[in-house]
């Protein structure tokens, strides 16, 4: 029997395809998204199933939502979609490019040729399903505070909540961070994370490491240097003690892919929490900020 996968393909003609992806993540599908703007000035977004049943059900779903979406701003055509892994594998590549996203941080999809400058870090992600490739305003921002931080002799450890396709521990890594640790919810998301970790010359150890786990049952008494919340937003929000305890006093926190008229109740959350902002990147409807617990607001390059 041939390896299927059943999906329900929105393309998204909004300017704002980041609140549609926000939709779909909330209702925990596994969900790609990428852009085409070159050719159709569309973005797709594609969730996958294991059956034709359930595909059909996402869809029916969404359609009866279909009056909230538009409230939002959001255009979009929706139908179902059978494609072999094997060729999937093969379409979505095209859609991804290097991304220069620092001085020295250069992502580079694995099946792409580049010439690494002297001064570069080359980041090579293989994202298959999961989330991260660095074209997303939210990846972008965490990767350029990630970089800037990496220049502070006291930040040694990294704790990357939402891993996903691990590209933000492999910044980390090339950057000279010690501890890399993350988790994920999604086991094929965390396969994927080792998996470009040891792509990039990463050795896994007990220093680092991508474990298959949710925000609210993660198993550690450790505290780090620098914790990376990459989640959504109400999920961070339900565990904010528990994120909150993750962070070393004067350690640093990212808060990422907030919506914008959300974010300053949010940032209030972690504040009353002990935190304070050091600054904040908004990018249409989307907000992330940098933190840091009960210590000094400055940081050079902010």
């Amino acid at each position: 029997m041939e390896d299927i996968l059943y999906c329900c393909k929105i393309v998204d003609k909004s300017d704002n395809p980041q609140i549609a992806l926000e939709l779909l993540l909330a209702k925990d599908y596994e969900v790609s998204t990428w852009d085409d703007k070159e050719f159709e000035n569309n973005t797709y977004h594609i969730a996958y199933f294991a059956d034709s049943e359930s595909a059909s059900y996402a869809r029916d779903e969404i359609l009866a939502d279909k009056k909230i979406w538009f409230e939002l701003g959001i255009k979009f055509e929706i139908s179902l979609m059978e494609i072999k892994k094997e060729d999937w594998n093969e379409v979505w590549k095209r859609f991804f490019k290097i991304e220069h996203i620092t001085e020295r941080l250069v992502i580079k999809p694995s099946w792409l040729e580049y010439e690494q400058k002297d001064n570069e870090l080359i980041i090579h992600i293989d994202p298959g399903m999961s989330f991260g490739t660095g074209n997303h305003p939210t990846t972008k921002f965490c990767l350029k505070t990630i970089d800037e931080l990496s220049d502070k002799k006291e930040i040694k450890s990294f704790l990357d909540a939402g891993c996903g396709s691990g590209i933000l521990s492999i910044a980390a890594s090339l950057l000279g961070y010690k501890i890399i640790e993350g988790f994920d919810i999604d086991e094929d998301a965390v396969e994927i994370a080792n998996e470009n970790l040891e792509r990039n010359g990463i050795k896994l150890n007990e220093n680092c490491n991508m474990v298959t786990s949710d925000l609210a049952n993660i198993h550690t008494n450790k505290q780090y240097d620098l914790v990376n919340g990459n989640i959504l937003s109400h999920i961070l929000l339900q565990n904010k003690e528990k994120l909150a305890s993750l962070v070393k006093k004067n350690g640093y926190l990212i808060l990422a892919g907030i919506l914008s008229k959300e974010y300053n109740s949010f940032k209030q959350e972690f504040i009353d929490l002990g935190f304070k902002e050091i600054k904040n990147y908004i990018d249409k409807e989307w907000k992330s900020g940098l933190f840091i617990k009960n210590g000094n607001a400055e940081l050079c390059s902010a």
